[in-house]
């Protein structure tokens, strides 16, 4: 992540800024306040947004029967794909699998570089 700061390089998507907030507001044993979970998607918000549109919601549709994953995940990937991302970093899919152009690295894996 730190690398990503410094080249100012991120995107996200409105999904991924979603699910982070109820998931660190959520969790019982490492819930963070709203009001820092708010500032940290504030900050998030910074990198490009992706906004998923109608023939994104499509092309997830397909990509979930295609890539095998919910979804969900296809709605991720597509994101990815659509923000010309090559790398997500996701523990949700196999890392060191590619769909289309981007590589999915697990950011808690010892080995996982990019």
């Amino acid at each position: 992540m730190a690398r990503i700061w410094q080249a100012g390089g991120g995107a996200i998507s409105v999904q991924v800024l979603q699910e982070l907030f109820v998931t660190l507001t959520n969790r019982a044993k490492m819930a963070m306040d709203p009001v820092e979970a708010h500032d940290l998607i504030r900050d998030l918000g910074t990198w490009e947004v992706f906004s998923p549109a109608i023939d994104d919601v499509l092309a997830a549709i397909d990509g979930a029967a295609r890539w095998q994953v919910s979804f969900w995940d296809s709605m991720i990937l597509v994101a990815a794909n659509a923000s010309g991302a090559s790398v997500l970093w996701s523990e949700d899919l196999n890392d060191g699998q590619v769909y289309d152009e981007v590589a999915v690295h697990n950011p808690f894996m010892s080995d996982a570089t990019a």
